[in-house]
C-alpha cells in the first residue's frame, strides 16, 4: 500500500483548550488566529494508531512527539525562521535538517543528514518571478552532496520532477497534481512554517487550504489517484476536525484533529 501523505502531519498547536469545535457546536466561534493543532490521532485500517502531540512557545513550534517514539525538535534563528529540525528515535539522534534563507526570507536550501548512515541529501531552491519554485536535489554523504538526483518545479497545484538516468540519459518525468478544499489549513498560524512546508515533501505551493486528492502520473502514462482526504467534519471556524483517508475507494485511515 502506498504511503499516505497527510500534508506533513507534524501539525502544530498552542497551549489552548484541547476541546474541539465541530461545526454543530453552538459555543462562541474562536478567532482564527487562536487556532493551533494540539494533537492528531490517526487510526489505521490494520488496527494500529499513531498519536502526535505538539508543543509550542507562543506561536513557534518547539517539538512534535509521536507515539511511535519519533520526536522532532525545532530551532528558530533570530529572524523567527525555522533553521533546524532534529529528528530523534527515542534518545538517538536519527536525522538533522538545516534550512537556509536568502535576504528576502525565501528558503534557498535544505540539507538533510541521516546521522546513522551519514547519507546526505540537499535541495537547492530558486524562487521564480511567476510564483513557482524550481529546485535541484543532490545526494552524497554528510560532508558533500554533489550527485544530481533530479530537478523539479513546484506550482500552486502540482509538482513536476525530471529524472535523467546517468548511464542511458533516459528522462523520466513524474507529475503529481493536487486538489484542495476551501477551508483553513491547521498550519496557517505557525511562525515560519509557511517558508518551509513544501521542502522535502513533494507537495505543491498551497498551505492555505487542505488536500482533497493527490494524483500521480509518469511520463504520458495514465494518471493514478493516490489517495483522497474526505473531511467529514470541520470546526465551526473552518479547520479540519475529522478526515477519512481513502485509497481505491476504501477508508484506510481516520484522522481526528484536536485544537
Amino acid at each position: 500500500m502506498k504511503k499516505i501523505t497527510l500534508l506533513f502531519i507534524m501539525a502544530l498547536g498552542i497551549f489552548a483548550s484541547c476541546v474541539p469545535y465541530p461545526e454543530e457546536n453552538p459555543d462562541p466561534i474562536p478567532p482564527v488566529s487562536s487556532m493551533f493543532l494540539l494533537k492528531t490521532i490517526q487510526s489505521n485500517l490494520d488496527g494500529t494508531t499513531l498519536e502526535q502531540q505538539y508543543t509550542y512557545s507562543d506561536s513557534k513550534i518547539v517539538k512534535v512527539e509521536a507515539s511511535n517514539g519519533i520526536k522532532r525538535v525545532f530551532t528558530y534563528n533570530e529572524l523567527d525562521q525555522i533553521s533546524k529540525i532534529d529528528v530523534y528515535n527515542g534518545t538517538l539522534l536519527k536525522e538533522t535538517n538545516e534550512y537556509v534563507y536568502d535576504i528576502s526570507e525565501n528558503l534557498i536550501s535544505l540539507l538533510k543528514i541521516d546521522r546513522v548512515s551519514l547519507i546526505g541529501t540537499k535541495w537547492v531552491y530558486v524562487h521564480n518571478a511567476n510564483g513557482t519554485i524550481s529546485y535541484q536535489k543532490f545526494s552524497g554523504d554528510d560532508l558533500s552532496q554533489t550527485n544530481l538526483v533530479l530537478t523539479g518545479e513546484l506550482s500552486s497545484t502540482k509538482v513536476v520532477e525530471t529524472i535523467t538516468d546517468p548511464v542511458t540519459t533516459d528522462v523520466t518525468i513524474n507529475t503529481t497534481v493536487f486538489a484542495f478544499d476551501l477551508k483553513k489549513n491547521p498550519f496557517m498560524n505557525v511562525v515560519g512554517y509557511d517558508k518551509i512546508f513544501f521542502a522535502d515533501l513533494r507537495i505543491c505551493l498551497n498551505m492555505s487550504n487542505n488536500i482533497l486528492t493527490q494524483t500521480s502520473q509518469t511520463d504520458d502514462n495514465e494518471a493514478v489517484l493516490d489517495y483522497t482526504n474526505d473531511y467529514v467534519t470541520y470546526t465551526n471556524n473552518g479547520f479540519p476536525f475529522k478526515a477519512n483517508v481513502k485509497q481505491g475507494g476504501e477508508i484506510v485511515a481516520t484522522i481526528n484533529y484536536f485544537y
